[in-house]
């Protein structure tokens, strides 16, 4: 289960970030 939260975390914050280009020093 824990990889399953991990992958889905990781999805919504790619999302994220392509949705706010205005931090693209957070990776």
């Amino acid at each position: 289960m824990a990889c399953s939260l991990a992958s889905f975390f990781k999805n919504i914050w790619r999302k994220l970030l392509m949705m706010v280009p205005s931090h693209p020093q957070i990776h």
